[in-house]
C-alpha cells in the first residue's frame, strides 16, 4: 500500500467498520455523542457572561471561532479562536471526578508528555506524532488528570495514554474535559523563536501548542463517518483562504520540505514564497513569488463583513483603509518563515 493510499484510508469515510473492523482514526474517549446527534453531550460547555446574561453554551467547546462574543454591524460574532475540541467525560465517581481513559486516536510515537500542570495552560498534556504518509501529523491531549505514557513510546490506535481531567488554566471539576488537537508542525527552531520573541519559559521544546497549526478534529471524524476518500492534503487545501503573505524562500523556510503537498508549484530559485492561510492561520497552500523580501509581508486579505482582526486571527489590522500585520501577526509569520 502506498503512502498516499494510507493517508486516504486514515481520513476515509468508508472505514473498515462495515467489515467488522475499527476505523483507523478513533475517538479518544468513550464519548461518541458526536455521531449520535447530541453535540451538547459531546462538547464541554464554556462559562460565558455577555450583555448581562450568564450562559453555558456547549458551542464554545467546538473548534474555530466559537468564543468571546461581540456585536459587529448589528450581528453577533465570535472573536476568539479555539484550536481544538473539548470533549465531556461520560463517567465520574461519587465525588464527580472523571473516570474516562484517554486513548491514542491513531498509531504513532509519543513525542512529549508534560506531567507538570503549571508548565502550560494545557495542564498535563501529551503529544503523539503520526505518520500518515504526507509528513508528520500531531495529536495533542490536554488537561489530563494523569499521564500513563512516556516520550519515545510507540502506541497503537486505542492504546491508553492517560486519564481525562481538569488540570490547566480556567478549568474546574465540573468543566473537566479532554482538549484534543490535531495539527501540523510549524518550525523545528521553535525554542529559539520563543526565547527571542516571547516572555516566559518554554518547557515543551518544539511540542509547545504554539508550534502546532490546528486542523478541526471533529470535521475529520465527520468526514470519516460520511464516507468518500479524502487525503489530509485535500482536507487542508479545501479550507477557504482568508489572507496571504510573502516570506523569504530560504533554507529556514521549512514547511515546503516537511509538507510538500502544500506547494502549488515548485519554488525552484524563487526568492520568496506566497503563503495562503485560512482564517485561523493554518497554511493551506504555497507558491513561488517574485518579490524579494527580507521579512514576511502582507499581500492580500479576503473581502469580509467581519472585523479584519477576526478574519485573520488577530494577525492583521486595518487603519484608514490600510491593512498591516499586527505585532503578533509578524511574530507568527517569522516563526513560519524562520526569519528570527
Amino acid at each position: 500500500m502506498t503512502a498516499r493510499s494510507i493517508a486516504a484510508l486514515v481520513l476515509a469515510g468508508a472505514t473498515t467498520a462495515a467489515a467488522g473492523a475499527e476505523p483507523l482514526l478513533r475517538l479518544p474517549t468513550a464519548n461518541d455523542n458526536l455521531f449520535r446527534g447530541k453535540p451538547e453531550a459531546f462538547y464541554q460547555y464554556v462559562e460565558r457572561v455577555f450583555e448581562g446574561a450568564t450562559t453555558k453554551p456547549w458551542t464554545g467547546g467546538q473548534f474555530g471561532f466559537v468564543r468571546n462574543p461581540a456585536r459587529w454591524n448589528g450581528k453577533l460574532i465570535q472573536t476568539k479562536f479555539h484550536e481544538g475540541i473539548d470533549i465531556k467525560p461520560v463517567a465520574r465517581d461519587a465525588r464527580g471526578v472523571p473516570l474516562d481513559p484517554v486513548r491514542a486516536v491513531a498509531a504513532g510515537v509519543v513525542r512529549h508528555a508534560s506531567d507538570v500542570p503549571g508548565h502550560s495552560d494545557y495542564g498535563r498534556y501529551v503529544v503523539i506524532e503520526h505518520d500518515w504518509g504526507e509528513g508528520p501529523v500531531f495529536s495533542l491531549y490536554a488537561h489530563l488528570q494523569r499521564i500513563d505514557v512516556q516520550a519515545g513510546v510507540a502506541v497503537k490506535a486505542g492504546d491508553p495514554i492517560g486519564l481525562l481531567g481538569f488540570t490547566g488554566v480556567g478549568i474546574n471539576l465540573e468543566r473537566a474535559h479532554l482538549h484534543l488537537e490535531i495539527g501540523l508542525l510549524l518550525h523545528s527552531r521553535f525554542p529559539q523563536w520563543h526565547d527571542k520573541l516571547l516572555a516566559g519559559t518554554n518547557h515543551h521544546g518544539i511540542y509547545n501548542g504554539l508550534n502546532l497549526a490546528g486542523i478541526d478534529p471533529a470535521a475529520l471524524y465527520r468526514q470519516q463517518r460520511r464516507g468518500g476518500s479524502i487525503t489530509l492534503p485535500g482536507f487542508v487545501r479545501a479550507r477557504p483562504v482568508a489572507w496571504k503573505a510573502v516570506v523569504p524562500a530560504g533554507t529556514a523556510f521549512e514547511l515546503p520540505g516537511r509538507y510538500p503537498w502544500l506547494l502549488e508549484s515548485r519554488l525552484g530559485g524563487a526568492p520568496a514564497a506566497e503563503i495562503s492561510l485560512a482564517r485561523d492561520g493554518l497554511p493551506v497552500s504555497i507558491r513561488p513569488s517574485r518579490l524579494a523580501v527580507a521579512r514576511p509581508v502582507l499581500v492580500w486579505v479576503a473581502p469580509t463583513d467581519l472585523p479584519i482582526t477576526v478574519l485573520t486571527n488577530h494577525c492583521v489590522t486595518r487603519n484608514k483603509g490600510v491593512d498591516r500585520l499586527t505585532a503578533s501577526g509578524t511574530r507568527f509569520l517569522d516563526l513560519i518563515a524562520g526569519t528570527f
